[in-house]
This record gives structure tokens, sequence and C-alpha cells, in this order.
């Protein structure tokens, strides 16, 4: 199945739902374009790794997705200008440690 048409359809039944629960429970509000933006990146981030499942061994998309801590760390600190904590230091070097050690594993087989 194309990544783009199953994206899809996560998404609008997921939206809907909400939708339909947000009705409920409050008002449905969009107070500003970074909701939709938002969405929109995280939309194309998902085509991006279904199409990168289909195309690449699931260890290397996994441990791809597994980075995405240190990505938004890394962006937080250069857009936010926000501080690495010492427990995300700590997270970081573990979760490059296991992708050293599933890369090193992975060149072994």
């Amino acid at each position: 199945m194309n990544a783009g048409v199953m994206v899809f359809y996560r998404f609008i039944i997921a939206g809907i739902v909400l939708t339909i629960y947000s009705l409920i429970k409050s008002s449905f509000q969009i107070l500003n374009i970074y909701q939709i933006l938002i969405g929109v990146v995280v939309g194309i981030g998902t085509i991006f790794y279904y199409e990168g499942i289909k195309r690449l061994k699931a260890m290397q998309v996994s441990s791809l997705e597994l980075a995405t801590p240190f990505f938004g760390a890394l962006l937080g600190f250069i857009t936010l200008g926000e501080r690495i904590t010492i427990m995300q230091g700590f997270g970081i070097i573990i979760m490059f440690s296991g992708v050293y050690l599933l890369a090193k594993k992975e060149s072994i087989s």
C-alpha cells in the first residue's frame, strides 16, 4: 500500500475521533496556524517513516527513530536556547551507545 494513502487514512480516522471528542468535551478551536503546521510536518514525517521501512532494514529505521529525542533536544538548544539537562545528556550518551552497538552487530552479521 502507498505510504501516503496509509498515513491519510490513519490521520483522518484519528482526526474524526478526536474532533468528535473535542466537540463533546469542550469547544473545538484552532488558535493559530502552528497547530496545522505541526500536523502537516508530523504527517510528512510519518510518510517518510513508512517509506523508510519499505526501503531499509527495520533495525536501521528503528535506530533512526529512536534518535528523535536527541534531535528534539538539539533543535530546542539551537532554536529556543534551551539547556540540555544532565538527564538528557546521559540519555543521549546511552542512546548513541545503543545505536553504535546495533550498527556494530549489524556489520558483523
